[in-house]
């Protein structure tokens, strides 16, 4: 695993530099040795504050967005303004249009500083931007506007740097895979996240999953032979997904097989989990994957998934699949339930039937039978908040307090 120092990250072709990582990794003070090795550079710093290299003139913009006129001249020398940077203009206008300057709060007042920076200074003379969290005490809405700032700033040709904890910045920005650089550990460099490398890791778990599989069913043959079109729409899918953008933020990642475990976990209130993040890996098949991914990160995983036992007889590849996943990480980092989470702790049909028996006056068997399964996440979490032995069952699997000793 190579990692990269800001310098050699400086160096590459990319316009959009994004570091993530946990606090005190050293990102703000790498971003601003990066400006000061700039010539051509404008800072705006996690307080709003701006920092600007010597050589840059302030402007003033013309009203009707076509010059710039030089605040400290003498006289009105106007220079024009070329058309590809008036989209940032204007962008940055109509935002502080819409701010109200009288009750501007923290988060606001940060916002209208960028904007007033941005359009202070001639874009032709700036060639890059930093930004340093730019998202502290914006809302959903404000983050937005910021990033439509930035998505006019890379279509001009302005280099980008930000610093960010906001998974909802990346998710509206919907960076480029090979964009993000984590960093772990103060001193260390950047890790790069590339297509390349997330298809070497699901390359080698297909293959090594077609080793554990004594009879490996026909598509992950075919997969082996030609990658399947449909696994690559599924990472492409899950990189540019909130789970992803949020893990990137933690040290510690759950991944919960199906919906069941998923929503449980997250309904049982102050649960001390290992970690707070919880990823739903969409089906045990694709578990191994993520745990390959997420260890490449650098992560520390655990699982929750179900055994499928029943009756002392499993299906065979579902079976090898376990023990893949088993083979993975330690034993103390797995949480297995038998046969599978509902049967466990007990919620079967007389929950669904105490649910909806009320909607209609009978329920075929068929009719019960998909409301179980269409509903089953659901019904599993009613079936075990409503009942003290169900949970403290659950508690006890988690190796966790009782019931009693949670407060809801």
């Amino acid at each position: 695993m190579e990692l990269l120092q800001c310098e050699e990250i400086a160096k590459q072709n990319n316009l959009l530099n994004i570091f993530v990582g946990a606090n005190s990794t050293g990102k703000s003070y790498d971003l601003n040795k990066l400006f000061l090795q700039d010539t051509h550079a404008i800072l705006l710093d996690e307080d709003g504050y701006c920092r600007v290299n010597d050589g840059l003139k302030s402007y003033q913009i013309s009203a009707d967005n076509t010059h710039y006129i030089l605040q400290d001249s003498l006289q009105d020398e106007k220079i024009p303004i070329d058309s590809q940077y008036r989209d940032v203009i204007i962008c940055c206008k109509k935002i502080k249009e819409k701010l109200n300057i009288k009750f501007l709060s923290l988060g606001a007042k940060k916002l209208l500083t960028i904007i007033d920076e941005i359009l202070s200074y001639n874009l032709a003379e700036v060639t890059t931007f930093y930004f340093d969290e730019p998202e502290n005490c914006l809302d959903d809405y404000n983050i937005k506007n910021i990033n439509n700032i930035i998505k006019n700033l890379l279509a001009c040709n302005k280099k980008v740097f930000i610093v960010t904890h906001s998974p909802r910045l990346l998710e509206n920005l919907r960076p480029k895979i090979g964009n993000i650089f984590l960093k772990k550990k103060l001193f260390e460099g950047y890790l790069q996240i590339t297509e390349e490398a997330i298809l070497q890791i699901q390359q080698k778990t297909m293959l090594e999953c077609y080793q554990y599989l004594s009879r490996p069913p026909k598509w992950v043959t075919i997969y082996i032979k030609k990658p399947a079109k449909f696994y690559k729409l599924y990472i492409d899918t899950f990189v540019h997904s909130q789970d992803f953008y949020r893990s990137l933020f933690y040290n510690e990642i759950t991944l919960a097989e199906g919906l069941t475990e998923k929503y449980i976990v997250h309904s049982i209130h102050q649960l001390e989990m290992a970690s707070n993040c919880f990823i739903f890996s969409n089906g045990k098949f694709n578990m191994p994957f993520l745990i390959n991914f997420y260890q490449y990160l650098g992560k520390k995983i655990y699982c929750i998934f179900d055994s499928d036992v029943k009756n002392n007889q499993i299906n065979g590849a579902t079976q090898q699949i376990n023990k893949y996943i088993e083979s993975l990480i330690p034993s103390n980092q797995k949480i297995v339930f038998e046969p599978n989470l509902e049967s466990e702790l007990n919620v079967d049909t007389e929950v669904v039937k105490e649910l909806f028996g009320s909607l209609t006056t009978t329920l075929s068997y068929k009719e019960l039978k998909d409301l179980q399964h269409k509903f089953k996440p659901f019904i599993a979490v009613y079936g075990i908040l409503s009942n003290k032995d169900r949970m403290n069952n659950l508690l006890q699997k988690l190796n966790r307090k009782s019931y009693e000793e949670w407060l809801f």
